[in-house]
């Protein structure tokens, strides 16, 4: 046998030579996959409780706030989930504000912009802080 000989060289099995294209399209699928369930889920995914707490309206004097510090929800103040009520509410994230609010024990701020592509979409607006004075809810 020549090796210079095209038809003299041995041909690869069949499962190699599909090797050849299988890995890549698989590959390919896997990543597309990967890609389509991250934006389902950028955009589209059922909203957690994280989620809700974006989307709630802002807690106005009166309302009550359940414990989560990373997802603050208005609740019913009769509500074993309210930890606090919000006595007072000033524009601006300065919590010194809330030093002359009668029964008030702490605040918080509350960032508030206009966004694109949702609660975790892009700021297209310059951030509003409130500060809410709270106090205990029963």
């Amino acid at each position: 046998m020549d090796a210079t000989n095209p038809q003299a060289r041995r041909r690869r099995p069949l499962l190699s030579r599909l090797g050849d294209v299988l890995i890549p399209a698989v590959a390919g699928v896997i990543v597309l996959g990967l890609a389509a369930a991250f934006a389902y889920g950028a955009f589209f995914a059922k909203e957690d409780e994280i989620d809700k707490a974006k989307h709630q309206r802002m807690p106005a004097v009166g309302d009550c706030l359940n414990g989560n510090e990373k997802a603050r929800l208005i609740t019913d103040c009769s509500s074993s989930d309210a930890a606090v009520r919000v006595l007072a509410t000033f524009d601006g994230g300065q919590s010194s504000q809330c030093v002359g609010t009668p029964g008030a024990t702490g605040a918080l701020s509350y960032k508030e912009s206009t966004k694109i592509g949702g609660a975790d979409g892009i700021d297209v607006s310059d951030p509003e802080y409130t500060t809410l004075c709270v106090g205990p809810a029963h």
